[in-house]
């Protein structure tokens, strides 16, 4: 099973769609900035038990001879973004063998090009593919599939309806913005090329005596002298009774501004990516940092859970079956002041100690023994039968519905 279509997605729909472009980048450094994090299975996000040297850390630290780390994140999650499928190898010891290497840590991690990539289906399995053919210039490779699916690569692919064995590409729902885009632009291209002025129609006259090619011979003498942007302008003498006639065009013919904003919105919502983000039009700071953590919950952290969980699946029990890789988030900028924000909010809740709502951010809990006590006002008012309904009556305000908001008053209150 060929992936149809991979040179164009990554051609027409990321090379030469500043939208989509845009999106993907928007995307992937955001990602990209994620730090790992090594825990024993047991002990999974506590600070105290974290693992801080390991094989498998430094693998992901350098994957390759001349690869770092931040560009094989981006090189795996634009792949990603762009085909709807990412390939991993990781690279064992031997690579002269085409064995499953189950249960021997990789020395390298290599990220393959998609398009180039073929993927076999299985007769007897359709859930599993029997086999990846890998094809690059001088390099051709094949990663066999094992009985239970066990094979050298990491394969992160997004859903598709019609294939259980390879993604679908998020452009191919954008496709007709994302080509109607791009003809805009080469329309508007041509027209500057042109300096703006619209095609003409030369009447000429006619004679039999003239031959066949006399059409032609005009034509050609007119594209030479007349015709490209560099000769905009140029002052056209006729004669003979030959007239050059313009095209009738407003500019509401040639404005394709307005239509190409409503295709390139409908990119951003294929990559679930804040209009405000796309440049087309001046954002305020305020709107910008929210777009961000809009950016964050609905793009950034499904790419960044999924691509975990995939390391988990396939690359760590290589390792080590009793360690989890998580990972840290706290120090991206576009994060900072929407966890400032939070804390500033969750300050005025008094029915939390100070380490339940550090954990509500992230942060790992305190070690001070009032950190986990709660403040004495609200250790009083839970003796008071009118708390609980004024907390319902307060929460149900802030957005929740009423028998939630009971629900939860309840819950804390006794």
């Amino acid at each position: 099973m060929s992936q149809f279509g991979s040179a164009d997605l990554a051609k027409e729909g990321y090379l030469q769609n500043v939208i989509v472009y845009r999106c993907v980048s928007l995307i992937v450094n955001q990602a990209a900035q994620l730090k790992y994090e090594l825990f024993p299975v047991n002990g999974y996000g506590d600070k105290k038990k974290e693992i801080l040297s390991h094989p498998l850390l430094a693998l992901l630290k350098r994957p390759y001879a001349t690869v770092s780390e931040s560009q094989f994140k981006i090189q795996t999650f634009s792949d990603y973004l762009i085909n709807g499928n990412s390939y991993t190898w990781m690279m064992p010891g031997d690579q002269n063998t085409n064995e499953i290497h189950i249960g021997q840590p990789p020395v390298f991690l290599m990220s393959l090009m998609p398009g180039s990539m073929d993927v076999q289906e299985n007769p007897s399995n359709p859930f599993q593919p029997q086999l990846y053919r890998y094809y690059e210039g001088v390099l051709q490779k094949q990663f066999p599939v094992g009985m239970l699916g066990d094979t050298d690569l990491i394969h992160m692919r997004t859903y598709n309806p019609n294939s259980r064995l390879i993604g679908a590409s998020p452009i191919l729902p954008a496709g007709a913005a994302v080509d109607g885009f791009n003809a805009a632009g080469l329309h508007n291209y041509n027209l500057i090329k042109s300096g703006m002025r619209p095609s003409m129609i030369i009447s000429v006259p006619f004679n039999i005596e003239q031959g066949e090619d006399f059409f032609e011979k005009v034509q050609t003498r007119f594209d030479e002298k007349y015709s490209s942007h560099m000769k905009t302008g140029k002052a056209m003498v006729l004669g003979g009774g030959v007239k050059a006639e313009m095209v009738s065009q407003n500019m509401v013919d040639s404005d394709f501004y307005r239509g190409k904003q409503v295709m390139a919105k409908e990119i951003a919502v294929a990559y679930h990516t804040p209009q405000e983000l796309l440049g087309l039009d001046p954002a305020k700071y305020d709107n910008l940092n929210a777009a961000y953590g809009q950016l964050w919950g609905d793009s950034v952290y499904p790419l960044i859970d999924q691509y975990i969980d995939y390391l988990n699946l396939v690359l760590v029990p290589r390792f080590d079956k009793n360690i989890v890789l998580g990972y840290n988030v706290n120090h991206v900028d576009a994060l900072v002041r929407k966890n400032a924000e939070r804390m500033a909010s969750l300050e005025k809740v008094s029915y939390l100690t100070q380490n339940e709502k550090r954990k509500e951010i992230g942060f790992e809990p305190h070690e001070s023994e009032s950190a986990d006590e709660l403040p004495p006002a609200s250790k009083q008012s839970t003796t008071d039968p009118d708390t609980a309904a004024f907390m319902a009556d307060q929460m149900a305000n802030e957005g929740k519905s009423f028998s939630e908001a009971r629900r939860l008053s309840d819950a804390i209150f006794g």
